[in-house]
């Protein structure tokens, strides 16, 4: 009884580190969703289109 609780112990807390990392790549994925709408808005249309396929082209990373 003893192990099956333990090892029902450690299936939480893996579970609970991958919805840790899940939620830590929600977060980022936002940032770059705000930032870009920051540089929509912010930039004049010619250096626009440069910064944003900077952003399109680098992969969110945890």
């Amino acid at each position: 009884m003893t192990e099956f609780i333990a090892v029902i112990s450690y299936q939480l807390s893996v579970i609970s580190y991958q919805l840790s990392i899940i939620s830590y790549q929600l977060s980022r994925a936002k940032l770059v969703q705000v930032i870009q709408s920051l540089i929509r808005r912010d930039f004049p249309k010619n250096n626009r289109s440069t910064i944003l396929a900077f952003f399109e082209k680098t992969p969110v990373r945890c």
